[in-house]
């Protein structure tokens, strides 16, 4: 039985003989004929008597005896690191027990292992897509910190303070790219109506508006209708109305439309909120002359017949919008966007990266044959190769299904795992393979299965281990999109893993079966001919690939004296480089890049932003849990709300506010019966005062609070402006009120201007006076917009993400000193992987890639990922059995080298067709990806080499 150097553990996928090197490779084509019956071909595929397991323990004993003679004294380890290392070995046992054990069990019953494999992954995707499968697109309940106050005081607004549900609002823009949409004011409001009218006529839109809890009167059918806030109400919403005072004006047609959208007041007597329903207006002398937006929004019911209805529309506004487009010489634009737009976008990017799946399989595929591919068509072993990317698919489908049947909701986030495994998962397979190649070939195959498992199993396990521990720790973030993914990833590595050493093995073992047969590989249905089976002796010897060979020449090369000087000197430069780029690295991220790149959505909020000055964000001030009818607290309402405007983000007061209003009036001197006049008839404020001769402030004197701000809301324009805003019961008292203000100088799209408002305001809030010693979950006075959840995100990323550095670092380098067997490991591992970690951030900042919520969740798993291309180089070098610290590295590189270089590979090939997405959030994990895979293989094969050429410990560790 030819003698194999059992002491030497390796785990790689190089098919070279341990010692090989470059003198070795032009005797290699004539070992290959010194034999002429291909023993290869006759390999035993089980057991056949016991004495070959008293040989293979001989040769265990001769290699120990072997090894301690020429073991030179100054290689042996200190006492310290002796009981170290023994102490690992016991760890190292049980884990290297239950993987063979695993090898073992699949190997001796393939066929089975690979049907349960096959029917387990079936059933458990098809079970948990009819039970608990969910899909969730929500982004503020993605991305909203869990727990947190925002999510709080939302709670609150939406589902306890008892304000009207908000209406399905759809908003439509009529813009002339930048320019002055008012420059032909009767053009541009015939626009507006073209586009009301193109809504209204919208099959559906009468009887979905008969249910709307936002109304207005409907002149043309009587009754009421869906609320629209638009230009058009200055002509009661009726392009007749609009163009019967054009003719009546035909000298001066622009000047009358531009005196009468300059009111003050619509002509039934409310109040303009001018930003409303323009963008960026300007003024000269009281009349509107510029404005770059003319806004329309209409509020639907919230109702299943609204959400039918709004797709409907949305078709035929925007084949009003082509229409404009494909106009010669028509400088207006129209942009849309309603309720279900986002949600609808969103879904879409989700269903056209849904082919990247199986492009990224048959990417895969490719990229396995090739790896697996030989010449010989017995000893090639594609369909191998094949079966180890269906491994992978599998164990997706069984960590897919699992989470479907525990009801952890699927996300767009959840979509990158697919990308993720089969980037890394194919590394144990590669690894296997290529310590299975190794093994004595005379001895049974079902041997050399648990020889495999007894050399790598430590080696994948441990990997697979620090990928868990990268997602399990990301678990641990507050915000559920990142969860989420983890919650994923992480059972699905480890399902990886237990598919990798049973199913993979059972594949193993049947393609051995064929190759015993002459059967073709991937025809296993045919023989070899004749003539392929005497070529067959030619190839007694393992086939060395390119890569192999280029490691024995890349090794010698890379020990060079001058060549480490170099490669230090390189690396180091390029770290001072990337520290100074990751410096400049800021926090971007805006909610439309989730969409696809062509999205309409996407085309309204740039506009929109941009033609508005920032003016759309506007939160509610929330009043609650106070007496509103004391004048102090209506005091401390007014300050509150002063404070909050005096905020930089904020230009001017609010355009109404009940309590000013409401103190306003008390004192005004008009008459009752005035007042009243404009009430309706049925009010008992009507048939109270009407010819009345008291004044309002004489009347409501005599009044308690609750009686007067009845009298107040009769009045129709404070009714309009106030009813939904003022929560009272029963008794009339007033339990939580609201007003709005507007954050017109907030840029979107920087999120340090975010973070800097939603943290000032907090300030301000925690300051005031009602609200000390109350849990700010409670506060009495707080400001609220649904933005607010995103902008919680962007506020506490980046101590989510400096913690979850902080702990995969310290985390990695604990498991590189539990499972690399000499404790000098860390000092590698903790300094090196936080080089790698500043050069990625740099590196991405190059990309042009900011810190978002996209790029977070990849450094949260990129330790993870990154570690495993040292710990394999440390756990062969350490493992080694030669006395030198070059030897040490020539024979790391010469075993190991091609499984990373393979391996990052396959990474990177797993990630690539993410190039293809229309989302920019696939793009960023691409990048972030190309830069973990770059920056691993060059650390990993050429630093880390380096500094273990040079400071890494001689000593000769006995691990048997």
């Amino acid at each position: 039985m030819p003698k194999k150097d059992l002491t030497k553990k390796t785990s790689t996928m190089s098919t070279m003989p341990e010692g090989f090197t470059s003198e070795d490779l032009e005797n290699n084509n004539n070992n290959n004929n010194s034999n002429g019956n291909d023993d290869f071909d006759e390999v035993p595929l089980s057991h056949n008597n016991h004495s070959d397991k008293k040989k293979k323990k001989k040769l265990y004993e001769e290699e120990d005896e072997t090894s301690e003679t020429a073991s030179d004294s100054n290689n042996k380890p200190s006492k310290f690191s002796a009981a170290w290392t023994n102490a690992l070995v016991q760890i190292r046992k049980p884990i290297s027990r239950m993987v063979c054990w695993m090898g073992d069990s699949a190997a001796a019953h393939p066929k089975m292992t690979i049907a349960i494999g096959i029917v387990l992954a079936f059933e458990l995707a098809i079970i948990g897509v009819l039970t608990n499968f969910y899909l969730e697109i929500d982004g503020d309940v993605l991305w909203t910190p869990t727990p947190s106050r925002v999510l709080s005081h939302g709670d609150y607004v939406a589902n306890q303070a008892g304000f009207p549900s908000p209406p399905r609002w759809s908003r439509f823009t009529v813009h002339a790219d930048g320019g002055n949409v008012l420059s032909d004011p009767e053009e541009g409001l015939r626009r507006v109506f073209t586009l009301l009218e193109t809504v209204t006529s919208t099959p559906g839109y009468a009887d979905v508006c008969k249910e709307a809890t936002v109304t207005m009167k409907d002149n043309e059918n009587g009754g009421t209708t869906c609320g629209i806030a638009s230009i058009t109400k200055f002509y009661d919403y009726s392009l007749t109305n609009f163009e019967s005072k054009l003719n009546n004006n035909n000298n001066n047609n622009n000047n009358n439309v531009l005196t009468q959208i300059s009111q003050p007041t619509y002509p039934d007597g409310t109040p303009v909120e001018v930003k409303e329903i323009m963008g960026n207006p300007q003024y000269e002398n009281e009349l509107l002359t510029y404005a770059q937006l003319l806004i329309m929004t209409i509020d639907f019911p919230e109702t299943d017949a609204a959400f039918e209805f709004e797709d409907i529309m949305l078709d035929r506004v925007l084949a009003l919008q082509e229409q404009w487009l494909s106009e010669p010489n028509n400088p207006y634009r129209l942009e849309a966007f309603a309720e279900r737009s986002f949600d609808d976008e969103f879904s879409r990017a989700i269903v056209n990266d849904i082919p990247l799946v199986p492009m990224i399989f048959f990417v895969m595929s490719i990229f396995t044959g090739l790896v697996f591919f030989r010449k010989n068509w017995i000893h090639s072993r594609c369909l191998l190769g094949f079966g180890a990317v269906c491994s992978i698919f599998l164990s997706i489908m069984v960590g897919y299904g699992i989470m479907f049947i525990i009801g952890v909701p699927f996300t767009s986030m959840t979509q990158i795992v697919p990308f993720i495994m089969f980037g890394i998962g194919l590394d144990d397979a590669f690894i296997i393979w290529g310590a299975y190649q190794r093994m004595d070939r005379s001895i049974p195959a079902v041997d050399r299965v648990h020889d495999t498992m007894e050399e790598v199993g430590v080696s994948i396990f441990v990997t697979t281990f620090t990928s868990v521990v990268a997602f399990g720790l990301g678990g641990l973030s507050k915000v559920p999109a990142v969860y989420w993914l983890c919650a994923y990833a992480a059972p699905t590595i480890l399902i990886d893993f237990i598919y990798q050493t049973t199913f993979f093995v059972a594949l193993i073992i049947l393609d051995e079966q064929r190759v015993e047969a002459k059967k073709r590989d991937c025809f296993t249905c045919l023989k070899a001919p004749q003539q392929q089976e005497g070529e067959d002796q030619d190839d007694q010897a393992p086939e060395i690939p390119v890569v192999d060979r280029f490691m024995v020449w890349y090794s010698d090369f890379l020990m060079k004296p001058i060549v480490k000087v170099i490669v230090l000197a390189i690396f180091f430069g390029i770290f001072g480089g990337l520290s100074y780029s990751a410096s400049l690295l800021k926090q971007e991220f805006y909610f439309t890049d989730v969409l696809p790149s062509d999205s309409y959505v996407a085309d309204f909020w740039d506009k929109y932003q941009v033609y508005t000055g920032g003016s759309g964000v506007a939160p509610y001030v929330v009043f609650r849990d106070i007496d509103q009818s004391d004048p102090a607290i209506q005091a401390q309402m007014d300050t509150y709300v002063n404070d909050i405007v005096a905020m930089d983000e904020i230009s001017s007061q609010p355009d109404f506010f009940w309590v000013r209003d409401f103190q306003a009036f008390l004192t005004s001197t008009q008459t009752m019966s005035s007042l009243v006049a404009g009430f309706p008839k049925d009010s008992p404020a009507y048939v109270t005062y009407s010819g009345s001769p008291s004044t309002i402030a004489d009347t409501m004197g005599n009044l308690a609070f609750e009686q007067q701000l009845d009298v107040f809301l009769t009045v129709p324009s404070f009714d309009k402006l106030y009813s939904k805003n003022i929560v009272r019961n029963q008794a009339g008292n007033v339990t939580v009120s609201r007003t709005r203000v507007r954050m017109d100088r907030v840029n979107q799209r920087s999120v340090d201007s975010l973070v800097d408002t939603l943290e000032t305001q907090r300030v301000i809030t925690e300051n005031t006076s009602i609200n000390n010693g109350v849990d700010p979950d409670n506060w009495k006075f707080f400001t609220f917009d649904e933005l607010f959840y995103i902008w919680q995100f962007y506020t506490e990323s980046p101590s989510e993400l400096v913690l979850s550095t902080i702990l995969g670092v310290s985390a990695v380098s604990i498991i590189s000193l539990i499972f690399i067997p000499h404790w000098s490991s860390v000092l590698f591992v903790a300094p090196i992987i936080s080089i790698l970690y500043v050069d990625l951030l740099g590196f991405l900042q190059l990309c042009g890639v900011a810190i978002n919520a996209v790029s977070y969740i990849s450094l949260v798993m990129s330790i993870g990922l990154m570690v495993d291309f040292l710990l394999h180089i440390l756990l062969r070098f350490f493992e080694s059995k030669e006395t030198t610290r070059e030897a040490k590295v020539k024979d790391v590189l010469q075993t190991m080298g091609a499984s990373i270089l393979v391996g990052g590979i396959s990474t990177f090939l797993g990630v690539l067709p993410l190039v293809f997405s229309t989302s920019t959030v696939f793009s960023t994990i691409f990048y972030c990806f190309l830069g973990l895979v770059v920056l691993g293989i060059t650390h990993g094969l050429i630093f880390l080499p380096v500094v273990l050429s040079l400071l890494g410990p001689t000593v000769v560790l006995e691990l048997q």
